[in-house]
């Protein structure tokens, strides 16, 4: 059992409990493992969290790389783009929290890792948004601030499950293709024939 099966029981326990619901304890119990063990490879539990919010943000990146060489409009690619933040707050429901608890709050390699990825997951939106205003796809939008709201939305999706079902009661349970369609309108506006088809009534 070495550093990164630890890494795994930690993301494991997130995806069912918030940040401030793990304890070494429960950590060794899915991990099969002596609280001992955590400690000899990262110190404290805030550690292996820290490192279990590094390896969730490449995780992220990773997907969002894989998605630059994709062709299709702009707005079809702002879309998948949603449903990536969307799988991963799927199975990482208190991803913000993490963040903030065990990376932001430290200055750290961690935190520089975090950072570095994130900025450049805004620098390929930023190219993203300005192709969609260029071909008149979208509205002009300031990058960070969707950044923010994607990341707030998609979370939310999930964070806040039963209160989302709640909102969305009697009309269903959105799924989250649905969701990231509406995401992308919110942010960037109506698609193209949407836009004539509301101008013309």
């Amino acid at each position: 059992m070495g550093r990164d099966a630890l890494v795994e029981a930690a993301r494991q326990a997130l995806k069912t409990r918030s940040p401030a619901e793990i304890t070494l304890a429960v950590i060794a119990q899915i991990a099969g493992v002596d609280r001992a063990l955590i400690r000899y490879y990262f110190g404290s539990l805030d550690e292996l969290l820290a490192a279990a919010a590094v390896e969730i943000t490449k995780d992220l990146r990773a997907r969002l790389a894989a998605l630059i060489n994709q062709r299709g409009s702009s707005r079809s690619r702002l879309e998948r783009r949603i449903e990536v933040y969307l799988d991963i707050f799927r199975d990482n429901p208190n991803y913000h929290r993490l963040v903030v608890d065990h990376v932001y709050r430290r200055d750290s390699e961690d935190k520089r890792i975090v950072l570095r990825l994130l900025r450049q997951s805004v620098d390929e939106l930023d190219e993203l948004l300005r192709e969609g205003v260029q071909s008149g796809e979208f509205r002009a939008v300031d990058q960070r601030l969707v950044q923010i709201a994607i990341g707030a939305m998609c979370e939310f999706f999930f964070s806040a499950h039963p209160v989302v079902q709640a909102i969305l009661v009697p009309g269903g349970e959105a799924t989250p293709a649905d969701f990231a369609r509406s995401v992308a309108t919110l942010i960037v506006g109506p698609k193209e024939r949407e836009r004539h088809s509301r101008s013309r009534s």
